[in-house]
């Protein structure tokens, strides 16, 4: 029996990424909000991953507790990112 062929993409799938609309402040996007900032990692890492969080989302605590152990110990441990957290509360709980 001869196996399948192997499926072509659909018109979906190979379509294109859109254009960019514009360009990112980067020195705007690094100051820090009126709560203070929470990092891990060395300064001069080459990349920064600015995180914005809620204490009572449970789709940060997800992230805290499945992604983020991978990501510090492969980059934030080796020096290559550092995290910097800012708290974006939802609601006054989150602000306690």
């Amino acid at each position: 029996m001869k196996p399948a062929d192997p499926a072509k993409p659909t018109a979906a799938a190979a379509a294109k990424a859109p254009e960019a609309q514009g360009t990112v402040d980067m020195a705007a996007l690094l100051k820090p909000g009126a709560l203070p900032d929470m990092q891990l990692g060395k300064d001069d890492a080459k990349v920064t991953i600015v995180e914005y969080a809620s204490m009572t989302c449970p789709h940060c605590a997800h992230f805290h507790e499945t992604t983020l152990p991978a990501l510090k110990t492969k980059y934030i441990d080796t020096g290559k990112a550092r995290l910097i957290l800012r708290e974006f509360p939802f609601d006054p709980s989150a602000e306690a």
